[in-house]
């Protein structure tokens, strides 16, 4: 038996097939699309015909795609620009980042997230030591993108209204 030669895909409905199998595991970009069909060696007019009529039928649009993932980030308690570093990410364009984080960034917005955030974190360190407990909470603001000095204005004024002992 002949060895099996490594195959150039260039069909249409071959990379249709792989980027199907892409978006049955969840939604993605236009972006990604291209990118991942390009990695496995698809033409660019392949590339191209295959995301027209994922577009043309639905299947991929860039500002449903930012809104499910501002709704996710929100839904985390993700900062807006940890967010929007995702949609960069994920190769979302700036117009369509913009108009999907309106909300996410209107002034207040992040201090409200990040006040819910370290009041959650800090229910679950009730029993440890004040000291490790604030700084586990600030990591845990830090790394939702939420700023250091916001974190420790925010873990601050948790702690004061747990009024927990420091000793």
């Amino acid at each position: 038996m002949p060895a099996k030669s490594a195959v150039q895909p260039d069909g249409v409905e071959d990379a249709m097939k792989r980027a199907m199998r892409l978006l049955a595991v969840r939604s993605r970009s236009c972006h990604e699309i291209r990118d991942r069909l390009t990695r496995a060696g698809y033409s660019e007019a392949t590339v191209d015909a295959v995301e027209f009529r994922l577009l043309d039928v639905g299947l991929l649009d860039d500002a449903a795609f930012a809104a499910q993932v501002v709704r996710r980030g929100v839904d985390t308690g993700r900062s807006a620009w940890l967010t929007r570093q995702d949609l960069r990410k994920w190769g979302v364009a700036g117009d369509i980042a913009d108009e999907s984080l309106v909300e996410v960034e209107e002034p207040g917005a992040d201090e409200a997230r990040a006040l819910r955030l370290a009041e959650r974190k800090a229910a679950s360190c009730r029993n440890m030591h004040i000291d490790k407990a604030v700084a586990r909470v600030v990591r845990h603001l830090c790394s939702k993108g939420y700023g250091p000095q916001l974190a420790w204005e925010v873990t601050r004024s948790v702690f004061r209204e747990l009024d927990l002992p420091s000793d």
